[in-house]
């Protein structure tokens, strides 16, 4: 009996087989290879355990399980979603004066005081145009007290802070973490934010209600500053 197949069929079958051997190859080469990096693996241990060391270095801890409001100790308090590094006590002098005390790590040591933004209810002591911020002119208070607190905390360019950082500080910071703040009271603290439209006033926030309102530059309220970065 005469056995007929055709070319095609030939060509069909040794490519199915020529495909199933590459495969086969394929998974032994894997297969090797994950037996391979298992052992460099256990090699590693094995160096790590040699050395005295009970497991491989650490990794670090991924920023986000990181506090995000940590008390450092020493009169500030770095919150890292802002970036921003604040005193843990209100301003008790337009000389650099601050609250805190070192030896309990509170505020005891002085009571908050009161300064002005301006020593007159005009632009004389801020930028006339964007971003209408204080800054060093004329006669501010509350701008030198935080410029010579940098003799006082640890910290890098102390400053009065702006409108956006001191509502999101109140919001997101102090609000959940009072404890961290003692000694604030609940009253209008300033930022360094003039109302352009009204050359009068300032912005400022509310440490009752959280609310943004007016401050007249030449009065007196509170002061908490602010430190860029940690």
């Amino acid at each position: 009996m005469k056995l007929n197949i055709n070319k095609s069929a030939l060509t069909a079958i040794f490519t199915l087989t020529a495909g199933m051997t590459t495969f086969n190859c394929s998974m032994i080469t894997n297969q090797m290879n994950g037996d391979l990096q298992k052992e460099v693996e256990e090699v590693k241990m094995a160096n790590y355990l040699i050395a005295g060391l009970l497991m491989p270095p650490a990794v670090p801890a991924a920023a986000s399980a990181l506090p995000n409001v940590t008390d450092n100790g020493d009169g500030t308090v770095y919150v890292r979603s802002q970036n921003l590094t604040w005193a843990k006590c209100s301003q008790s002098s337009a000389a650099g004066g601050n609250m805190y005390n070192s030896a309990a790590n509170d505020c005891s040591s002085a009571a908050a005081g009161l300064m002005y933004y301006c020593n007159a209810a005009n632009n004389s002591c801020n930028s006339t145009e964007d971003p209408w911020i204080l800054n060093g002119t004329g006669i501010s208070q509350v701008y030198n007290s935080c410029y010579l607190l940098n003799a006082y905390l640890p910290g890098n360019n102390w400053r009065v802070p702006t409108i956006s950082e001191l509502k999101v500080f109140y919001d997101n910071v102090y609000t959940t973490n009072a404890a961290l703040f003692p000694g604030t009271p609940a009253e209008a603290y300033w930022s360094a934010s003039a109302y352009s439209p009204n050359s009068t006033n300032t912005r400022v926030v509310n440490f009752n209600t959280g609310s943004i309102v007016f401050g007249v530059k030449d009065s007196n309220l509170y002061l908490r500053c602010v430190s860029d970065g940690p």
